[in-house]
């Protein structure tokens, strides 16, 4: 008598299962890989190619970008996009910035024995008491009551006193005055013309640059 032989199917896994999808996922992740190392030779073989042809044929189109002006219609230097750098500066200390604190930064930097490099972007020096059209000295009651101002300070003071400005003649006055005989106004103690602060500002750095050979500032200008 013949007997069946029956085949009874097993409902356990192979113990090496998990290889199936980590061996499929790491080939899709090396074709990957492959295709972009082939994608990035041929770009750069189209790019080597491109530029022999230049060389041998000079015929060949190229896109020119016209230059753009470094100043804007308003007078302010261009920030995007960037112009060529015309000039380079080497400096241990930059100042960002030629304000009154700017100025006063670069000037102790000078007199310090540093070599530095203040830039602007504004045509001129001075920040509050010239570029803003402020020219008023901000002092406080305390301050002035106490006289704790430190003697670089006292001396810019003594600066600005002694410019000379030219009036319109609408004023009566003298075409050209000392700005300690025109000195009147209730804001501060000292008020001058916006020209007064920018010469005083750069008569400072120009006394500070003494101190410090190859230090710069520069107006109008950007990084």
């Amino acid at each position: 008598m013949k007997r069946r032989a029956s085949i009874r199917k097993s409902s356990r896994r192979h113990p090496l299962w998990w290889l199936v999808p980590v061996t499929f996922s790491l080939s899709f992740v090396a074709g990957g890989g492959c295709a972009i190392v082939i994608a990035l030779a041929q770009q750069s073989s189209h790019a080597e190619s491109i530029t022999a042809e230049q060389s041998e044929n000079p015929a060949v189109a190229q896109v020119v970008t016209p230059a753009l002006p470094a100043l804007l219609p308003n007078g302010r230097p261009r920030l995007f996009p960037l112009p060529p750098a015309q000039s380079v500066w080497t400096c241990e200390v930059v100042v960002i910035g030629g304000s009154l604190g700017g100025v006063a930064a670069a000037s102790h930097a000078m007199k310090a024995g540093a070599t530095t490099c203040l830039i602007e972007s504004a045509p001129w020096l001075g920040g509050q008491i010239s570029a803003q059209g402020v020219s008023a000295l901000d002092e406080s009651d305390t301050l002035r009551q106490t006289q704790s101002f430190s003697d670089s300070w006292v001396g810019f003071k003594r600066r600005i006193e002694q410019q000379r400005v030219r009036l319109p003649a609408w004023t009566g006055l003298a075409a050209e005055r000392q700005v300690a005989d025109l000195n009147s106004c209730w804001v501060g103690t000292l008020c001058f013309l916006p020209k007064a602060g920018e010469t005083a500002a750069a008569a400072l750095l120009k006394e500070s640059s003494t101190h410090t050979l190859g230090s710069r500032w520069g107006t109008a200008t950007r990084l």
